[in-house]
């Protein structure tokens, strides 16, 4: 007889009874044979002759020591499932048209078909994905829009997944995501590497971007970019080929006192900025300055560009600073007696330096002194230390490091 369907098979003649009373009918163990032979048919071989015929049930039993598979319908290893095996490969294809080899094959492209690869080039443009040879596919952002330059970098890690609903089919970039888009930024983000068209709002008082890099060819990436007060921006650095920077609005003083622009060649930069106390330019390119309007406020606005010489009252004895250069001094008080020139070695005052005094009517005299360097009398010749009247004006001028000219109305 058969297995009974639990896989238990008992013989249908019992041989110690036939044996008791011999002869052993040789019907009767042809049947036990041939219940035997039929039941080793129906087992698997180890060779791999046959084939189950249904499920095999192993009780909570492993297989073990499996190959790796090798076509589609073979088993998994664990080993394979943790060494991504079945979806990580390396690109073999150029940059923007990427490929990969997966081993088993894939016959098709099917819906939710997902795979990592390392890219092996940058994108430049738009971008597909070949698989196994079926066709280029292009790969997208998950809103449909096409890849940029540097959303796939040269040696990272990209993971796809297949979308058969979008027309035409497509790959969609899942992770890392491509890009930031435009305007999504509402608080404070650190940004590293290459970015474009950044726009953070100006309400916001944190710290924003230390440093901003770009490297697009033709973008203008910087373009309507606004920082609010108290930002931390520092730097912002064109190196795109033909690119602008332009339209940068600093609605406060930065916090490092200023924004440093870093051009290379060919890359001219456009810069606006409000506010800012120091703006500092460097770069391989050329660089064109346009003149513009300075709006100063205060007696005491020394900007360039400044349309008029900055007045300073003085009130007491008063020793030349570099703060002085370009302005006029006007004496207002009989307590200022002496005006002192120091020392280059003291103040170095740069050759070409012009500085103004007016003595207003203080019913007393100024004496305009000089230390260790040489102080000349326009006309006359005569040097060192020189008075100035009531109601004069003068205007002092230091041709070398050491030496300065001195002429006007009311001194001797």
């Amino acid at each position: 007889m058969a297995r009974n369907g639990s896989g238990t098979m008992t013989p249908s003649v019992d041989f110690t009874t036939e044996a008791a009373s011999p002869p052993i009918e040789i019907s009767k163990l042809d049947t036990v044979l041939d219940d035997i032979a039929t039941e080793i048919t129906n087992s698997i071989a180890a060779d791999g002759q046959t084939n189950p015929s249904a499920n095999i049930k192993l009780n909570g039993f492993k297989l073990v020591n499996v190959g790796a598979p090798t076509v589609l319908t073979d088993a998994v290893t664990a080993t394979t499932l943790i060494d991504q095996e079945l979806c990580f490969y390396v690109d073999s294809g150029t940059a923007n048209t990427y490929a990969i080899t997966p081993a088993p094959a894939i016959a098709a492209y099917e819906e939710g078909q997902r795979f990592v690869f390392r890219a092996a080039n940058a994108s430049t443009t738009a971008s597909t994905l070949n698989v196994n040879g079926l066709g280029a596919i292009a790969i997208q952002t998950a809103d449909g829009s096409a890849l940029l330059a540097n959303s796939i970098l040269a040696g990272g890690y990209y993971e796809v997944t297949y979308d058969a609903n979008a027309t035409p089919d497509r790959w969609v970039l899942t992770s890392p995501a491509s890009r930031i888009p435009d305007a999504m930024l509402s608080s404070n983000v650190a940004l590293l590497g290459n970015v474009e068209n950044i726009f953070l709002s100006s309400t916001d008082t944190g710290s924003f971007v230390q440093t901003c890099r770009n490297t697009n060819a033709g973008a203008a990436a910087f373009a309507g970019w606004v920082a609010g007060n108290g930002s931390a921006l520092t730097q912002l650095v064109q190196t795109g080929t033909g690119a602008t920077l332009s339209g940068i609005g600093i609605t406060g003083a930065p916090a490092a006192g200023g924004v440093v622009l870093t051009s290379s060649a060919n890359a001219p930069l456009v810069f606006a900025t409000q506010n800012t106390s120091r703006l500092e330019i460097s770069g391989t390119g050329a660089f064109d300055f346009k003149a513009g309007t300075v709006t100063t406020t205060g007696s005491g606005a020394s900007e360039v560009g400044y349309q008029g010489m900055p007045v300073d009252l003085i009130a007491a004895d008063t020793t030349l600073a570099l703060t002085h250069r370009g302005h006029l001094l006007v004496v207002n008080n009989a307590a200022c007696n002496t005006i002192t020139i120091p020392a280059n070695g003291t103040v170095a005052f740069p050759i070409g330096t012009v500085i103004g005094i007016l003595v207003g009517a203080i019913a007393d005299t100024v004496s305009l002194a000089i230390t260790t360097d040489t102080l000349t009398l326009s006309g006359a010749g005569s040097t060192g230390t020189r008075t100035l009247a009531e109601n004069s004006e003068v205007y002092i001028k230091k041709i070398t490091s050491t030496a300065w000219y001195v002429g006007g109305v009311g001194i001797s």
